[in-house]
């Protein structure tokens, strides 16, 4: 029972992450010279899925994602959000628990990457992808599609710029 408190605490810490990096693209976008002031930012700027992953390591070959936390936004309202413990079939290493407050328990009954990869697929539709260094997000989200035989390409925000 204590894992699932810790799980529900460490859900809603990264919940909130997530929310404050859609912020800060709603921001970016409001960013305007004063000769570009008068013009509206269209539509399609303001939408994109604000996405973040905890992962394994640093390398989307060797290393595996934990969790996925991804909010859709549309013409400037959050629209859904997605979020799921990844279990990587293989223990933890300190370092990573130490670095993501994630534990063993946590992901020891969440479902497979395979079983996860088509719904987020279908969560994002078309959309660009928005997230701090968002090449990173985006290489292990684009490997995991790749190996289930899914399409995946998007374009990027980065809100690290």
């Amino acid at each position: 029972m204590e894992h699932r408190a810790e799980y529900r605490e460490h859900r809603a810490e990264h919940m909130e992450q997530m929310e404050h990096r859609a912020g800060h693209a709603e921001q970016m976008e409001h960013r305007a010279e004063p000769a570009e002031q008068s013009r509206t930012v269209p539509p399609q700027a303001q939408s994109y899925i604000a996405v973040d992953l905890e992962t394994t390591g640093l390398n989307p070959k060797l290393d595996k994602i934990i969790e996925i936390g991804a909010i859709r936004v549309e013409q400037g309202q959050e629209m859904a959000r997605f979020h799921t413990m990844v279990n990587p079939r293989r223990p933890l290493e300190e370092r990573v628990t130490a670095l993501t407050g994630i534990t063993d328990q946590m992901v020891e009954n969440a479902p497979d990457i395979g079983d996860i990869i088509p719904g987020l697929v279908d969560f994002c539709g078309n959309l660009p992808l928005l997230g701090h260094h968002i090449i990173f997000d985006y290489s292990f989200l684009k490997r995991a599609a790749v190996n289930e035989r899914l399409g995946f390409e998007r374009s990027g925000i980065d809100t690290l710029k």
